[in-house]
Order: structure tokens, then C-alpha cells, then sequence
């Protein structure tokens, strides 16, 4: 299992009391409880550190969409004659007769 998932199996020997960690298909066996600790707080601080990243980079990937869409939308309405204006009007009032 851990060597195709990112898990860390924590593993509780019956006859002896004592554990060992399993990861990326690795056994640390016979450990203590401070390095027990260590393994633990290794594992979750790395996790975290992925998980900040691919946030981070959904972040910054949303950001660019909305900036290309804020884009989109400035050029469309600079294209587009204001709403309720009349051109024949406009054209009126610049050239009277």
C-alpha cells in the first residue's frame, strides 16, 4: 500500500509492543518513541509543504484566468458603444446643420 499511495502505516508489534513505520514501501522498524515522533512530523511537514504548493499554483493559475477574463472584458466594452446612446444623435450634436 505505501508503495503506490503516499501512506505511512504505523505498525504496533503484538508480541513485543514495538512499532516501526512503513513508507514509500520501506519498513523503519524497532523504533523509538522520539524517533516514532520524528517520522510522524517528518511525514505530516512534507505533506503540508505539497499541499501548500498545489494551492499556492491553483492560486496563482485562478488569478491569471481572472486577469484574462478582466482583459476580455475591457477590450469588449471599449469595442461596444455605451448602452441607451444613440450614434445618430451623437453624429447630430458633433455636426449641426
Amino acid at each position: 500500500m505505501t508503495e503506490i499511495t503516499d501512506t505511512l502505516v504505523l505498525v504496533v508489534s503484538e508480541e513485543t509492543g514495538q512499532m516501526s513505520v512503513v513508507l514509500d514501501g520501506e519498513i523503519y522498524r524497532n523504533l523509538s518513541a522520539k524517533e516514532l515522533r520524528q517520522r510522524i512530523n517528518q511525514y505530516l511537514t512534507e505533506e503540508r509543504e505539497q499541499e501548500d504548493f498545489i494551492i499556492n499554483q491553483a492560486r496563482a493559475e485562478e488569478e491569471a484566468i481572472i486577469q484574462k477574463k478582466e482583459k476580455k472584458l475591457e477590450k469588449k466594452e471599449k469595442k461596444e458603444p455605451p448602452v441607451g446612446v444613440d450614434e445618430s444623435v451623437n453624429a447630430e450634436t458633433a455636426n449641426p446643420s
